[in-house]
């Protein structure tokens, strides 16, 4: 960077540490300005661009004019990899008072999310992306909200909370009314005979049914800011490890929820006779082959003796094998996607198969 360049931007980032919005204004219509790229990284030893600053500083207003202007480009990243969005969210994320985290988070996030939308995504070189950063200042400005103002996510959690219980009663129910009187059956295995797709689908749901009873997804609400007269930092600290458990609930539940769901149709697939379309399938062709190899694999997981869980890897091998299953459904899928669907279950196979020879190596 020449001097005179250097000395123009030493001018403009005067104006933005001054938040000298008018002053930064009257630069940038000057045609010697005009030349400038204001996407320079080099204005710093930080690596910055004009935006980056003014983001880190907290200064809402250059901020908004830069963006407004076309004077920054959002997706730039400093020497860190940080974006002007992650540093914005950083900068206000370090506010401990209550009504300046609101002003705040107004005036630089939600005024301006839009413009700097397109780096949502991108993440720094710590692995953190600035929609991370997001979440987390935004469950901060729901809890200083407070009152009628906050919006609906501890309601949702509610409901969440009441679906997983109906979920557990359900499979209670539904256990103990068809599939209870099986129960010996599960336990005393036939090392000579090959689980069926039904035996299998059914005892899945049944272990299913008692781990999920044992889990708690209770996903507790911070408390109320009127009982507290101040926001310190150890409470902030505090506020974001518990938003970090509840978002684990929150995904711990949406897994659950899935693997419910894939065991549930592939019971229902085999106790029907019609013919098969895509929405009766547990997978969908096109879904990615370890998603579904995880669903099938998720109480292999959990067993701990190396025998036990050789032998059940085994025999989900002969389960899913892609002749077996054709000869289960082959003929009850529809012409069009019958080869799509015994593709992905030759796909599921191979990965079983790559699953066992791994874990037998990792045992020995």
């Amino acid at each position: 960077m020449s001097s005179k360049i250097k000395k123009r931007f030493d001018r403009l980032i005067s104006c933005v540490k001054s938040n000298n919005v008018e002053r930064l204004r009257h630069y940038t219509r000057k045609k010697k300005y005009a030349k400038l790229n204001f996407d320079e990284k080099g204005i710093n030893k930080r690596g910055e661009t004009l935006l980056h600053l003014a983001c880190r500083q907290g200064k809402h207003e250059i901020v908004t004019f830069l963006l407004e202007n076309s004077l920054g480009d959002p997706t730039a990243m400093d020497c860190k990899g940080n974006t002007a969005l992650h540093l914005a969210l950083k900068a206000i994320m370090k506010i401990d008072d209550r009504n300046e985290y609101i002003t705040a988070y107004r005036k630089m996030i939600l005024v301006n999310l839009k413009e700097m939308s397109a780096s949502l995504t991108q993440p720094n070189l710590e692995g953190k992306t600035a929609k991370d950063l997001l979440d987390l200042a935004d469950s901060v400005y729901e809890y200083h909200l407070g009152g009628n103002e906050r919006k609906s996510d501890f309601s949702k959690e509610k409901e969440e909370r009441e679906w997983q219980k109906k979920l557990s009663e359900e499979l209670d129910d539904e256990y103990g009314g068809h599939w209870g009187k099986y129960e010996q059956d599960f336990v005393q295995e036939d090392v000579n005979e090959t689980e069926s797709y039904d035996s299998w689908a059914k005892r899945m749901i049944h272990e299913h049914k008692k781990k999920i009873s044992s889990q708690k997804f209770y996903i507790s609400s911070p408390p109320d800011p009127k009982l507290k007269p101040s926001w310190t930092p150890e409470d902030q600290q505090q506020f974001l490890r518990d938003e970090k458990a509840r978002d684990e609930q929150r995904k711990t539940a949406k897994a659950t929820e899935k693997r419910f769901t894939f065991l549930s149709k592939l019971s229902l697939l085999i106790q029907t006779e019609d013919q098969i379309e895509i929405s009766n399938l547990p997978f969908h062709p096109t879904e990615d082959v370890e998603s579904i190899g995880q669903l099938i694999l998720a109480h292999i997981k959990d067993l701990t003796d190396p025998d036990t869980k050789k032998k059940a890897l085994r025999e989900l091998q002969r389960l899913w094998h892609p002749d077996k299953f054709s000869q289960k459904f082959g003929a009850r899928l529809k012409e069009e996607i019958r080869e799509s669907v015994l593709k992905k279950v030759t796909e599921i196979s191979q990965y079983l198969n790559a699953y066992n020879c791994i874990s037998t190596v990792s045992n020995k």
